[in-house]
């Protein structure tokens, strides 16, 4: 009866002597997260909450898969260890259009009206 009751213990002990072995570094780890993330963490939250995060991820993975393979490797890169990170930066411009799009969602439709306007004026100055 003892034996059955401590079979569900087996798997914390794991996690115990893992944690023990792996302790220090483990712990340094997840203070330099918390660290870096602790002023976004409302944020962050509400990213790992939302249900198209498993999606996301995916598409973040194939597209660092992608740019690992169409990227030359120099002895000089390679010296220095790969890179840190996921180059978030080369995201920043579609962000950017993000943003100014959500800013000024009426613009499209005046760059439209302006650019069909500008035919139709083209087009009568052309009869003439």
């Amino acid at each position: 009866m003892l034996r059955a009751s401590l079979n569900g213990v087996d798997g914390v002990a794991e996690d115990i002597q893992l944690i023990l072995t792996k302790g220090p570094e483990m712990i340094h780890q997840a203070a330099a997260i918390v660290t870096k993330v602790g002023p976004f963490l409302p944020f962050v939250l509400s990213i790992v909450e939302d249900p198209a995060l498993p999606q996301v991820i995916t598409r973040i993975k194939t597209l660092k898969t992608l740019h690992e393979k169409g990227s030359p490797s120099t002895p000089s890169s390679a010296a220095s260890g790969p890179p840190k990170g996921i180059d978030l930066k080369r995201a920043l411009p579609i962000l950017d259009a993000a943003i100014w799009y959500e800013k000024h969602k009426w613009a499209p439709f005046a760059i439209g009206a302006s650019v069909v306007l500008a035919l139709i004026g083209v087009g009568r100055l052309t009869k003439r």
